[in-house]
């Protein structure tokens, strides 16, 4: 693989939003970890890709948030661009949650980390369409961090995509979006709201298949007992069966009111 000369290639990570990511070790910086997401020349004919990949980039660098993961540089190579990102050693949410559903304490305090990530995100006047626990990040000391930026753009902007191709995976988007192809800030408290009954619950909220079964329901109140089960406290059910409305105007509005759920 080609890679600038500063970087030692440890391992591949698996793939990220457009590119695939790769473990390296920073020479010009004390040998320190570092992530590599990079998109290879051929992704790149495809339409919009470069475009996408950049604006990815150029999105993430833009939000000064610890919430947020922090894109460093970018790199052009003869075959590739590359985007030099902070190293999560803590893993991924949905590492986390792959053999059994969290305890109340802790999923808590990782909706209180991504909604205070959504809360800088929002306020920079963008919406990121990708929220899933593959995009919820963790420091070695189980800090919080949101990343791949692949999908954000402003409410309102031009697709980088085809007319009413829906993007982001089927369980966490929002009823609208299938609706309308359009979805602003409350579409990201909504993805927020299937992540937090998967990681509570160890279940989803909708059938996982066939997609047009997952997208039907999601236009239907959301079943209350796998929530009930779990014996979760009143107050966090509500913050889930309000994120997941699927009247958006009757869902929470912002980050700002569901942290208020939480204390």
């Amino acid at each position: 693989m080609e890679l600038p000369e500063r970087f030692k290639l440890v391992r591949k990570l698996g793939k990220g939003g457009m590119g695939e990511v790769y473990l390296v070790r920073d020479q010009a910086a004390n040998n320190d970890f570092v992530a590599i997401k990079r998109i290879v020349a051929s992704s790149m004919e495809a339409e919009n890709a470069l475009a996408r990949f950049l604006k990815e980039i150029a999105t993430q660098m833009s939000l000064e948030s610890p919430y947020v993961v922090e894109s460093k540089e970018v790199i052009t190579g003869s075959q590739s661009v590359f985007c030099v990102m902070e190293y999560l050693e803590g893993g991924t949410l949905r590492d986390l949650i792959k053999d059994e559903p969290l305890g109340v304490p802790e999923g808590i305090s990782i909706l209180k980390g991504v909604l205070l990530g959504l809360k800088d995100i929002h306020q920079k006047g963008l919406v990121h369409r990708d929220i899933k626990p593959e995009n919820i990040f963790f420091t070695k000391n189980r800090e919080v961090k949101i990343g791949d930026f692949g999908l954000a753009r402003e409410p309102g902007s031009l697709s980088l995509t085809q007319d009413h191709v829906v993007l982001g995976t089927a369980m966490f988007v929002p009823p609208e979006y299938i609706e309308t192809g359009e979805s602003d800030h409350r579409g990201d408290l909504y993805a927020l709201g299937v992540c937090a009954y998967e990681m509570l619950t160890g279940s989803l909220p909708y059938p996982a298949s066939p997609a047009q079964a997952t997208l039907a329901a999601k236009f239907k109140p959301v079943p209350l007992g796998p929530l009930v089960n779990s014996k979760l406290p009143t107050e966090l059910i509500a913050l889930i069966t309000k994120l997941l409305d699927f009247r958006v105007t009757r869902r929470i509005q912002s980050a700002e009111e569901a942290l208020e759920f939480l204390g």
